[in-house]
């Protein structure tokens, strides 16, 4: 009877144990009155095992002791970090912009030298085939507003040529003397238009001429006709 009492009273204690136990550890998991985070954490937190049990720290309320002049400092400071971030975002929306802008810009530029490529082509082609027709027909249709002007100074160019050629051949059957005075009488009002007569002139015939001309216009010819 008296084993039976005392194997009663261990099983007892054993039960009265496991219940503390127990209810200690819902205390600290829980922090029931918050008395994990007054007497708990700290001396259970190196302990292996036991400090499993604890539960997460809590987030601090960092707000929960502000005075009026706090809570207004510290919106205006959040106000101001959200401004300085929305001034970011719309510098890089801007750069963003201006990046698509210059890269559309480069795209037609980029069309245009690929248009200038093509058009280069066909002018060297049609310059290898010296078709005059098929030439002129071509740079009307790249060049309408220079077409006439330049051919007006082509066929201006065509008749002076002629000229020249007229001039020269005329120069070359007389007297050596006589067209040195008449090409010296031309150089007051068109030096150029002697100096090109005398280029097509054969080099002996020319020589003979400027021997008989002045030192001065011989020289001032020479200059001239110099490359």
């Amino acid at each position: 009877m008296a084993e039976e009492k005392k194997k009663s009273g261990g099983i007892l204690w054993i039960v009265i144990f496991l219940a503390l136990v127990i209810g200690f550890g819902s205390v600290v998991r829980f922090n029931v009155g918050n008395m994990t985070e007054l007497y708990f954490r700290e001396p259970l937190s190196g302990i292996p095992v036991v400090k499993n049990i604890l539960p997460p720290p809590p987030i601090e309320e960092k707000y929960n002791y502000y005075s009026n002049h706090e809570f207004v400092a510290e919106i205006e400071s959040l106000e101001a970090k959200v401004l300085a971030l929305e001034t970011n975002n719309k510098n890089i929306a801007e750069e963003n912009k201006k990046q698509k802008e210059e890269i559309a810009i480069l795209k037609v530029y980029e069309k245009q030298q690929e248009q200038f490529a093509a058009t280069k082509k066909e002018f060297d082609e049609a310059v290898i085939d010296v078709d005059r027709e098929d030439f002129s027909k071509f740079f009307k249709e790249v060049y309408p507003e220079n077409a006439e002007r330049i051919y007006k100074e082509i066929a201006t160019k065509e008749v002076y040529d002629d000229q020249i050629k007229k001039y020269a051949t005329t120069y070359s059957d007389m007297e050596s003397s006589s067209a040195a005075k008449i090409l010296e009488s031309m150089m007051t009002t068109d030096s150029e238009l002697v100096a090109n007569v005398l280029k097509i002139i054969d080099s002996e015939k020319r020589a003979d001429i400027l021997a008989n001309m002045s030192v001065k216009n011989a020289s001032k010819i020479a200059k001239r006709m110099a490359p």
